[in-house]
């Protein structure tokens, strides 16, 4: 009786550490979602403060190539931003699976413990 009440912690547990998993690695995809976001509001407020700019000023080539630099750089910022966010996640989830890892290597000896004395009890008698 004991080793099935151990054997469904161990299940209980497994499963609340994948939920686990599961909510961070969703909660990392909002963060994406939420800068991907932020990023195209602010290339579309400078490109129209860049057009209201270029309007009054006869230098229109310059204008498209400052544009054109602006949305290459946001661009490089929101990939880099995002791989950080995915090696955070991984790292996470690596750490998350290391110590359910352990959890399981510290009860194994208690279980291997108990199922030997249940057979050594059931062969005596």
């Amino acid at each position: 009786m004991f080793i099935i009440i151990i054997l469904l912690l161990l299940l209980l547990l497994l499963l609340l550490l994948l939920l686990l998993i599961i909510i961070i690695i969703i909660i990392i995809i909002i963060i994406i979602i939420i800068i991907i976001i932020i990023f195209i509001i602010l290339i579309l407020i400078i490109i129209i403060i860049i057009i209201i700019i270029s309007s009054s000023s006869s230098s229109s080539s310059i204008t498209i190539i400052i544009i054109i630099i602006i949305i290459i750089i946001i661009i490089i910022v929101i990939i880099i931003i995002i791989i950080i966010i995915i090696k955070i996640t991984i790292t996470i989830t690596i750490a998350i699976i290391k110590f359910n890892t352990i959890i399981i290597s510290f009860f194994k000896p208690i279980l291997l413990f108990w199922s030997t004395q249940r057979y050594i009890l059931l062969t005596r008698r």
